[in-house]
């Protein structure tokens, strides 16, 4: 089980154990600064966070800091932005316009500042980020950055608007820590049954984001075979259903009695499977 995450996925610590799971809702940095400008920003506090969504729950990055204007010009109206951009291993990049296409109009991941940011003068703001659903917890991300956007017009110029600085920070690890918070059974819809009631059947489920890879899925009766294959690595694992649960001979499973019946999860359409380094990484069936 190890050599098979290791292989295809990257974007945690291998510090995860079953005992330092925990329920953490916040992970918080403080006074951590932004690259100096023309318009300072310090961090007051900032932090991942869960977040009611619908009947689940999502994950906000919220930040409260204050901008300072070090230039010897005006700004008015002058709006602040929170933009996430994760980087997966594969290269492809998410931002903004993937998490939400159509975000609400004054959200909270904009701030929009009173009055004019003269010359040498500070203010507050107060921003969350998109919300995150839960399944981006097994992303295999190599980088998470949080951009905080800087706008703002000229007043001596018709109101022109001459401002948008961006300033980025790296969040990667913090990204960690918070997932590291959570405890397996936080990334499943139920936690007393992880198998649906399926036909004796044989499937094969893909990863989108792991190109090549994919589990073959073999039910009869009450008897499970899991065939993994990902380039050159292959695994087979066998399980039982047992009390609407899935108990299998993966090694994770073997050495941590605590782990038994959480590290596969299977419905008709999806396989998710338990990652030690955070989170759980799901296939879905393949097209």
């Amino acid at each position: 089980m190890n050599s098979r995450i290791k292989s295809f996925v990257s974007f945690l610590l291998p510090l995860f154990t079953l005992f330092a799971c925990h329920n953490v809702n916040n992970v918080q940095i403080e006074d951590e600064d932004y690259t100096s400008g023309d318009y300072p920003i310090t961090v007051t506090k900032s932090g991942f966070k869960k977040v009611p969504y619908g009947s689940e729950y999502a994950i906000s990055y919220d930040e409260t800091g204050i901008i300072k204007n070090a230039t010897s010009g005006i700004v008015k109206d002058v709006v602040i932005e929170l933009r996430i951009v994760i980087k997966l291993d594969n290269g492809n990049e998410i931002t903004n316009k993937q998490i939400d296409p159509q975000p609400i109009i004054l959200d909270s991941y904009q701030d929009y500042l009173k009055g004019q940011l003269l010359p040498n003068n500070e203010k507050r703001y107060k921003l969350s980020s998109l919300r995150l659903t839960k399944e981006y917890i097994s992303y295999p991300l190599n980088k998470f950055y949080i951009q905080c956007v800087i706008k703002g017009t000229d007043p001596l110029k018709g109101d022109e608007r001459f401002l948008e600085v961006i300033e980025q920070k790296d969040v990667t690890e913090e990204w960690k820590k918070f997932v590291k918070s959570f405890s397996p059974v936080e990334y499943n819809e139920s936690s007393s049954a992880n198998v649906e009631n399926i036909v004796s059947t044989s499937k094969r489920y893909c990863n989108e984001l792991l190109e090549g890879s994919f589990y073959n899925v073999t039910i009869q009766g009450d008897t499970l075979t899991f065939f993994y294959k990902y380039k050159d690595f292959e695994e087979t694992v066998n399980g039982k259903v047992r009390d609407g649960k899935i108990y299998t001979n993966d090694r994770l499973e073997r050495e941590n009695k605590g782990m038994g019946g959480n590290v596969y999860f299977l419905t008709s359409d999806s396989l998710k499977v338990f990652n030690p380094e955070g989170g759980y990484t799901v296939f879905k069936l393949c097209k």
